[in-house]
């Protein structure tokens, strides 16, 4: 038993692992059959008529529990000393047991975190949002855009980072900052405009250099424009469903397309790539025609040498949404970089917000999987 005294409230509260005996005194002062309870009913009942106020707590066997051990240590040194606090000591008493054992639990977790994953660069030991709100204007995310960011913020993607890079065989490195050869081999044997000699510069940032009729030569799918707004989606299906999403106002694009070569117009965006790999109006048609970028990455003389340790950073969002010089250009034009610095929201909030979404989608193209 642990009592506190203050000048005006007089409490009592008793903890105990016996639940048959919180079942007993439960039944009143009348109902009691045992001396021994019979007795704590009586007690109960002097001090009650004194003015103090009595409660019954249970508590669990220690069993090795981490909360019940916590207690335990407290009241051992309690029922020493006589008093139910002490020099270093915490309180016994809490209005809340709950939060009490919460809080305790919780530091043990948090001390026990690594701090050398990838998750705690970017949000510390602080849990998760669970609001499904961006917590940098409030709105609502859709539930693509969350499970996107939960991705990101674990640093498993699909299309970056070291997932991405692991399923091709190649090292975790950011492409922006120190590319590996198996990297550069991969990318220019699927002509990525990332890839090293065509620009040192992410493709959003280079888009207003290069003619629409080299960009779509540069990567399979064709870039699509939204004639809503000025989002770039790759292949016209995720354009149709962009729209759909976000501009039901107006009809859906239609899939007619013009070839980027010649005058003649399709029904449909595959024929037009079919004829436009074939049209005798592109420089490139012949190459297309006899050489295979699958097989050419297969050559012996395109197989790089093995860089099994990674040098340089490696390709995280943490890297990539705060540290990276070759997304600098992007982060300064979406404001990443200059609200940051600014306190405008936290380090914790931009991970929970649509900033690293747009990132990526300039960086990557990853605007395709969020709304498919």
């Amino acid at each position: 038993m642990t009592k506190s005294i203050t000048p005006f409230i007089k409490t009592l509260l008793v903890v105990t692992d016996s639940q048959s005996l919180l079942a007993a005194l439960n039944k009143g002062p009348l109902s009691q059959t045992d001396r021994t309870e019979d007795q704590i009913w009586q007690r109960l009942l002097t001090l009650a008529c004194a003015g103090w106020s009595v409660h019954l707590q249970f508590c669990y066997g220690h069993c090795g529990v981490h909360a019940n051990e916590l207690a335990d240590k407290y009241v051992t040194q309690t029922m020493e000393s006589g008093q139910y606090t002490e020099q270093g000591i915490a309180p016994l008493w809490h209005t809340d047991l709950l939060t009490c054992f919460t809080t305790q639990l919780t530091n043990k977790w948090r001390s026990t975190i690594r701090q050398d994953t990838h998750r705690y660069l970017l949000c510390g030991t602080r849990p998760s949002d669970l609001s499904g709100k961006d917590l940098i204007t409030q709105e609502v995310l859709h539930r693509q855009e969350l499970v996107h960011l939960a991705r990101a913020r674990c640093g498993e993607s699909e299309l970056w980072g070291r997932l991405y890079w692991a399923v091709r065989d190649c090292t975790n490195q950011c492409r922006f900052c120190n590319i590996s050869p198996e990297q550069s081999a991969y990318m220019r044997s699927n002509n990525d405009p990332t890839a090293p000699g065509t620009d040192t510069v992410p493709p959003s940032a280079r888009e207003e250099d290069v003619s629409p009729v080299r960009r779509r030569t540069l990567t399979r799918r064709r870039k699509e424009k939204c004639p809503h707004c000025d989002s770039i989606l790759t292949g016209f299906s995720k354009l149709v469903s962009h729209c759909r999403s976000f501009h039901p106002e107006h009809p859906p694009p239609l899939p007619e397309l013009k070839c980027d070569f010649c005058d003649m117009v399709f029904p449909t965006r595959r024929s037009t790539a079919q004829h436009r790999s074939r049209c005798a109006h592109n420089p490139d048609a012949t190459r297309h025609r006899n050489s295979s970028a699958r097989r050419r990455s297969l050559l012996p003389q395109d197989q790089p040498a093995s860089t099994s340790t990674p040098i340089g950073p490696q390709e995280t969002l943490h890297h990539l949404l705060l540290e990276c010089p070759g997304t600098l250009a992007v982060r300064q034009r979406l404001g990443i970089k200059q609200d940051l610095g600014t306190e405008s929201f936290s380090q914790w909030q931009l991970p929970h917000s649509r900033k690293p979404l747009s990132l990526l989608d300039h960086l990557f193209g990853t605007q395709m999987a969020l709304y498919s």
